[in-house]
């Protein structure tokens, strides 16, 4: 399979990421991970035991929850190229 047979839209500005679901996904994932790394900042700059209870249940399981729908594209990606 070569590069143009990639599921990529081409846009006049430039590539996009992906089509279809894959780019909801992706941009869902980045938005987890943006939030996950702004409630460890928050515990940073206001170091209470609440900040930072916050920091690590919420901000730990947004970051997972990126991680996983990270996983998620990647695996479907290299199902709709065929490599697994």
């Amino acid at each position: 399979m070569n590069s143009r047979n990639l599921p990529v839209s081409h846009v006049e500005g430039g590539w996009t990421i992906g089509v279809g679901w894959t780019r909801k996904v992706v941009i869902l994932a980045s938005v987890l991970n943006i939030l996950a790394l702004l409630l460890i900042i928050l515990s940073i700059l206001n170091f209470t035991p609440l900040s930072l209870l916050a920091s690590v249940s919420i901000g730990g399981a947004l970051m997972g929850a990126a991680i996983l729908l990270y996983i998620v594209v990647v695996f479907a990606d290299l199902r709709r190229r065929r490599v697994l």
